[in-house]
């Protein structure tokens, strides 16, 4: 197990293209009609792990492609200063991930500084709630700090809501929405996408992919609140979201789950929620079958992208009569005290060789000795 030039190239290919391919879907409605909601969020976790571990497996077989990218790897390995141009990507890459990091964590904690002080408040409906949906170190709290309803946190939960003249009911409705966040484990996932979102931050399609499942942690969990109730019990619930969509300036929504984000969703995605809900589209019974559905199909995506790999391929030179053909198993590349490179082989052979030809050499599984 390895992870190589072209095991991180696979890796971004599959994620980014079954993004896309998922995003389209959600478009035209037939993905969650299928695989349901949690089947939908199943297939996104698919992707997040998929691009979080590149890895290079023993047994993959290896697919040659000699006209993308052998251009594309001879451009990586171009020089310039003396410096690859690999190298200067990876260096960015690198550079990028520190920096979106860094701000991450400067947001996360200037955001817990200003709740932190706050006192927890609403225990009278809490205590009762947090017992039924059996979940242990939460915190409510009502607070001007935020204009919409939202769950901060990995470990220890934090509930806010906004100060507004919300009637007892309605809180209800809100702490039942926040707990199932919790009880779904959304929190956990969303902290997921916002490290993708960190490695990956030059990829557009990571920022698709975090909006889309934070979406779906919103129709999953009005689906399960809503479930049972009445004509007159949705109506309610139809009534808190439009209030609190109206409070928020038009925004009902923040990826505060997991770890503070710039995200918020709209009339859209608002929209979406009213129509799912009144129709009714998440059944028990299609849940479970949806459930199952995605999961097999995530398990055969996983086992099929890492079964192969595409690779560059150099046609080998023909051989003379009698010639033993070089390969990783009989030879390998010495690396001299001058810096210069030597290609010997078990039986004695050995020959100089350019920098450039070791390194395609070390790149293809032969082994580097430093003398």
């Amino acid at each position: 197990m390895k992870i190589t030039f072209f095991s991180v190239m696979m890796s971004i290919l599959w994620g980014s293209v079954l993004i896309l391919l998922f995003s389209l879907l959600r478009k035209k409605k037939s993905l969650a009609e299928v695989c349901s909601i949690t089947g939908v969020v199943i297939l996104y976790v698919f992707c997040a792990v998929r691009m979080l571990i590149p890895v290079e497996l023993p047994w993959v077989m290896i697919i040659p492609n000699e006209t993308i990218y052998n251009p594309l790897f001879n451009a990586i390995r171009y020089r310039v200063l003396g410096i690859s141009i690999g190298e200067i990507l990876v260096t960015v890459w690198l550079l990028g991930t520190v920096i979106q990091t860094i701000r991450l964590i400067v947001r996360y904690r200037c955001f817990w500084g200003k709740i932190s002080a706050i006192k927890e408040s609403g225990k009278n409906v809490s205590d009762r709630l947090t017992e039924e949906y059996g979940i242990q170190k939460v915190r409510i709290i009502m607070t001007d700090k935020t204009k919409v309803p939202m769950t901060v946190g990995v470990v220890n939960y934090t509930i806010l809501i906004p100060e507004e003249d919300y009637s007892d009911r309605e809180k209800e409705l809100i702490l039942r929405h926040e707990l199932t966040h919790i009880k779904n484990g959304d929190l956990i996932i969303q902290f997921l996408s916002n490290v993708l979102c960190v490695v990956y931050w030059w990829n557009p399609a990571v920022y698709l992919f975090r909006k889309n499942l934070e979406q779906y942690f919103e129709l999953r969990c009005d689906g399960t609140v809503t479930s049972g109730m009445s004509k007159q019990g949705l109506a309610e619930y139809l009534e808190i979201l439009l209030k609190i969509y109206k409070n928020g300036n038009g925004n009902v929504g923040d990826s505060a789950i997991g770890v503070i984000e710039d995200y918020s969703i709209g009339g859209k995605e608002l929209k979406e929620r009213f129509e799912r809900l009144s129709k009714n589209i998440e059944r028990t019974s299609k849940r479970y079958i949806g459930r199952v559905a995605a999961f097999m199909l995530a398990a055969g995506l996983l086992i099929m992208s890492y079964s192969f790999i595409i690779q560059s391929d150099y046609p080998a030179p023909e051989m003379e009569e009698g010639s033993t053909e070089v390969t990783p198993e009989n030879a390998y590349v010495v690396r001299q005290k001058d810096g210069s490179y030597t290609l010997r082989m078990d039986s004695g052979f050995q020959t100089d060789i350019s920098e450039k030809s070791a390194e395609m050499l070390i790149e293809d599984g032969f082994a580097l000795i430093e003398e």
